[in-house]
């Protein structure tokens, strides 16, 4: 399969991520919980496929970790979100994350910041302010003003499960260990909160609950994830930005279709301004280096794969 087919096939099954989540039905914590433990042993399975075999730190696989319970916390309020302002438009402001690591890029690596972030990043500003509905009273969304606010929370804490795994191995430590890491990080959250929250947790197995739960874990996260990631290498910057598009572009089309996910005109006119914000700065770039970084390490915009659900 040609790299750009490869990465497209597992962008529409990343983009089935919040639907799997709406189908099951389940409280937003036992999500997170049992995605986490559904999705390790298909990462562990990829990890020993996977025939790289770079030796890791253990202060690495900390790291690993970490980014995972970063994942798991960002995972918790996503879900939070798709029940309060639906699932394409929690998915779209989940893509904010861009913003969180160019501002990381310029306030702790000292980059400086593009023409194209200081353009974009008021457009998906006002973007977000429409889809959380202005107060309409035809605004989708159980609760929008509160999705929204969960939906840049998800953001937030995604940029920083996106910096610590990028921290977690260098350039030829295999992905998928990389990834099987954060799994377990993610699963932690979940039973922390389990212990923490049980009234939040359902810890009952039920069909087909369950089985939207395993979907979601062996789909999305681990079979789409590979396609992307096995393909990324040999995509150009331009087409790898164009993916990224697709899957909330994707997922706003199946809510509408299987939801029946209807915004308000302003919510739309928020989806696109947010979309074109995230294409945008994807392909242009947030922040470069500056004369005195230039030699130094600094970690650049990450790769589509580790943006992808």
């Amino acid at each position: 399969m040609k790299p750009i087919l490869s990465a497209f096939a597992g962008t529409v099954v990343i983009s089935f991520s919040a639907i799997l989540v709406r189908l099951a039905n389940v409280e937003p914590v036992t999500v997170t919980l049992f995605r986490g433990l559904y999705a390790i042993p298909a990462v562990a399975l990829l990890a020993l496929i996977d025939r790289r075999r770079t030796r890791r730190t253990l202060r690495e696989r900390g790291i690993g970790v970490l980014a995972g319970i970063a994942l798991g916390v960002d995972l918790s309020f996503w879900h939070n979100s798709i029940a309060d302002v639906g699932a394409g438009a929690a998915t779209v402001l989940g893509a904010t994350q861009v913003i969180w690591i160019g501002l990381a890029t310029v306030f702790i690596f000292r980059e400086r910041i593009t023409r194209a972030a200081l353009t974009m990043v008021p457009v998906m500003l006002v973007g977000i302010v429409l889809i959380s509905g202005l107060g309409a009273v035809d605004a989708y969304g159980a609760n929008p003003t509160r999705g929204v606010f969960y939906g840049v929370l998800t953001g937030f804490f995604y940029a920083q499960f996106i910096l610590l795994l990028r921290a977690s191995g260098g350039p030829d430590t295999s992905a998928a260990a990389r990834l099987l890491d954060a799994v377990i990080g993610v699963t932690i959250v979940g039973l922390a909160a389990a212990l923490l929250m049980p009234q939040a947790v359902s810890m009952t197995w039920s069909w087909p609950s369950h089985g939207w739960l395993i979907a979601l874990a062996v789909g999305p996260q681990a079979v789409g994830w590979a396609l992307i990631t096995f393909s990324l290498p040999n995509l150009r910057a331009l087409q790898a930005s164009v993916v990224i598009l697709v899957q909330p572009a994707l997922t706003v089309l199946w809510a509408m279709l299987i939801f029946s996910e209807d915004p308000n005109a302003f919510q739309w006119v928020g989806l696109v301004m947010v979309l074109l914000g995230v294409i945008g700065t994807n392909v242009i770039g947030a922040a470069r280096p500056t004369a005195e970084t230039a030699s130094d390490n600094h970690i650049d915009m990450v790769e589509p794969t580790e943006r992808s659900r």
